[in-house]
Parts: structure tokens; C-alpha cells; sequence
């Protein structure tokens, strides 16, 4: 059983955003008897190892790819449900915690990792950030969460599609459509709509352009997230294999 503790983190000498900080006030409004923690680097200071991939990221001032290990770091440790401080929640998350892990896809051919739910001690929680500093002394360089989780679900798992549908893995993973975690919902009779992930791109070298930000607060949200995963939906590396498995029956 996953247990009642939300775990966050904001890494640098930046400020959070007011918008970040009201959403995880939401988080507490709406899980009055979970624990809540924000880490920072004081904090976390402890967990990080002598690897390539910690020291680049803080050579670098890579918060957003530091996350990554963070995340993996702490679910292994305490276990619980890692948010990023850009997911605005709308429902508790009570309802989930019957289980060894459970994620959600962020396009119908991608998997999201702005929330994921996991029992302390999950092996592969241990096995994910190995794999993230082993990635990062092969190639030299930071690879999206996204994108490689994605593929060791292809290549790890034969029971599970790459079509954005709910499903329950052999090895106790609860996988979710995107708009139960991720995108904005659309249809509000099709169950879900617990979070969206404003996707505000810390890993990023810049911001979003100005005229993206005036788009967004213009267009009601549900355009937003519809045209957005239309635009992306395409340029996800395993696109092709999401075809495939969209035609299986």
C-alpha cells in the first residue's frame, strides 16, 4: 500500500512561483490527514550520491533534470506520490493508494512522470534512477524522463500498449489516460480529471515564449490541452509503435 505523503521539491536559490505555491497549498486543502513535503536542497542534500549526472546537474543548474532523481530517490526511501509544484489537483488521491504504483500517460503515446505513486521501497524506483545516471555517463548529456520511462515500459513489459488507455500491468503498475493526471479533461463524464501538469518546462534552458502565455490564458484550457496534444502527439519517439498498438483490438 502506498502511503499518505506527497512529496515535492524545489531545488536552487530561485523563488517558486505564486501560481506553484498556491496549487500545493490545493494539495493540503485537499489531503487534510496526508503528510506534505517540499524539498529543498538543504534537505536533500543527504540523498545525493557522487554520480556524473548529480554533478553535471548541479555544475549546470539543471533543477528540472535533478527532479528526476529526486523523485526516484525519495519514493524508494519513504514511498508516497511525488508531484511537480506545475500539477494543479482537483480530486484527492486517496482512491490509489490500494496498489504497488501507479502513473499515468501524459500524451496517448508517452507516459508522464509529473505524478507517480509508488510503495516505499519499489525496486524500481531503485532501478529507474541507476538507469538515469547510467544514460547520462553513456551519452553525456540529459535525456527527458518522458522518453526513456516510455521505452523501458516497451521493453520490460508485455502486456503493456502504448495507446493511452487505463490499464493494469502483471507487475502491479496502475496506468492511467492522460487526462486523469496530466491533461486538462475535457470530457468530465469519462472519469478521471484528478490533476493537471501545467508543464511550465523547468528542465528547460528558457521559459515559454511570451506569446505562448498570452495563447494559454486566451484560450479556454480544454482548446489548450486538445491542440497541444495534437501537436505533440506526433513528435513523440515511439509514435510509431503507438499506432501499432492503437489498431490492436
Amino acid at each position: 500500500m502506498i502511503p499518505k505523503i506527497i512529496h515535492a521539491c524545489w531545488l536552487g536559490s530561485a523563488q517558486m512561483p505564486q501560481d506553484q505555491r498556491d496549487y500545493v497549498e490545493d494539495w493540503r486543502k485537499l489531503h487534510p490527514d496526508w503528510q506534505i513535503i517540499v524539498w529543498t536542497d538543504e534537505m536533500f542534500a543527504k540523498y545525493l550520491d557522487d554520480s556524473a549526472f548529480v554533478k553535471a546537474c548541479l555544475a549546470r543548474k539543471k533543477y528540472g533534470f535533478l527532479s528526476d532523481y529526486f523523485r526516484f530517490t525519495v519514493l524508494h526511501e519513504f514511498g508516497g506520490v511525488y508531484i511537480d509544484t506545475d500539477v494543479e489537483l482537483f480530486k484527492p488521491l486517496d482512491e490509489f493508494l490500494n496498489c504497488k504504483m501507479f502513473m499515468g500517460f501524459i500524451f496517448d503515446s508517452s507516459i508522464g512522470t509529473a505524478l507517480i505513486g509508488s510503495e516505499k521501497g519499489s525496486p524500481l524506483m531503485s532501478e529507474w534512477r541507476a538507469l538515469l545516471e547510467s544514460d547520462f555517463e553513456k551519452k553525456g548529456d540529459f535525456t527527458v524522463s518522458n522518453d526513456w520511462i516510455t521505452k523501458y515500459f516497451l521493453d520490460h513489459y508485455p502486456d503493456f500498449r502504448l495507446n493511452g488507455k487505463r490499464q493494469s500491468l502483471a507487475c502491479g503498475i496502475e496506468l492511467y489516460p492522460k487526462d486523469w493526471f496530466e491533461r486538462y479533461q475535457v470530457n468530465k463524464k469519462s472519469g478521471g480529471g484528478y490533476a493537471e501538469h501545467h508543464c511550465a518546462g523547468s528542465w528547460k534552458d528558457e521559459n515559454a515564449p511570451a506569446w505562448k502565455k498570452v495563447v494559454r490564458a486566451l484560450l479556454p484550457r480544454g482548446l489548450v490541452s486538445a491542440v497541444g496534444h495534437k501537436l505533440f502527439l506526433k513528435k513523440t519517439p515511439y509514435y510509431s509503435v503507438y499506432l501499432r498498438h492503437r489498431r490492436e483490438k
